[in-house]
């Protein structure tokens, strides 16, 4: 009887760390994509190894960073926070916090840069609205200012039409009377 508990006991240590060796493996190949800046396989790797073990926190923070860097916000703090759950160590639990405040602080960026972002592209409307209606006004003064010179250019010519029939009337009148 001693023996198969011994042996069942054995057994049960050898698979789990089996399992823990697999799980450390899966860690350290992400941790080369991540250095790799293939943060989409390392986020494979790493759920592999959350897979082997869910309660790792350093699987589960490595995850949230792989995330993080896809711009997965939300599930990046999904993983930072089981992390947080799992992990016992102060200044690592610390760290997954301060992840977290990265990831918060960067959507207010995102969403205060797309506020900024449609407040130009408002005032480039309106800029452009603007230009159309200076030149449109321009194009009106411009035609005003031509019609009104072709007006003063008809008056003119007519003033010097008329004259000139005055001019040839006293020259036609004075003849006459001598």
């Amino acid at each position: 009887m001693n023996r198969y508990i011994i042996l069942l006991f054995i057994t049960f240590t050898c698979l789990t760390d089996v399992s823990a060796q697999a799980d450390r493996q899966s860690i350290r190949s992400g941790n080369k994509l991540y250095r790799m800046q293939e943060y989409s396989k390392a986020e494979a790797e790493y759920r592999k190894a959350v897979a082997v073990n869910p309660d790792n926190p350093q699987a589960l923070y490595n995850l949230g960073c792989a995330l993080m860097m896809q711009q997965k916000d939300s599930a990046a703090v999904e993983e930072y926070q089981k992390a947080a759950r799992v992990e016992k160590n102060a200044m690592r639990k610390a760290k997954i916090f301060h992840n977290v405040r990265i990831v918060k602080c960067l959507q207010k960026q995102y969403l205060h840069t797309k506020k900024v972002l449609e407040i130009i592209r408002m005032i480039m409307r309106l800029v452009i609205i603007w230009r159309y209606v200076r030149d449109s006004k321009k194009t009106v003064r411009i035609n005003l200012n031509k019609t009104i010179r072709t007006i003063n250019k008809t008056r003119i010519i007519r003033k010097n039409s008329k004259n000139k029939k005055l001019s040839k009337n006293k020259i036609l009148s004075t003849s006459r009377s001598r």
